[in-house]
């Protein structure tokens, strides 16, 4: 099944230059609150604040292409 993938760029404000990022496969191309919010739920740590930063959309595959592909 191909899933759109995006990554999500995220950053701490109380530290100096500490970027997280989380890559998401969805079934559907819409990014909503939710996923925003599952997703800064991955690279929060406990007592910081996580600011989303940026979104990147990296295109419609599947799973193993995104995972194995060569280009």
């Amino acid at each position: 099944m191909k899933k759109h993938f995006y990554l999500f760029a995220f950053q701490s404000p109380n530290t100096a230059t500490r970027y997280a990022p989380v890559t998401v496969g969805l079934p559907h191309p819409r990014v909503t609150a939710k996923t925003v919010e599952w997703a800064k739920k991955q690279v929060r740590p406990s007592g910081y604040v996580t600011v989303l930063v940026n979104v990147s959309y990296l295109g419609e595959m599947t799973d193993e292409e995104f995972n194995n592909a060569e280009n």
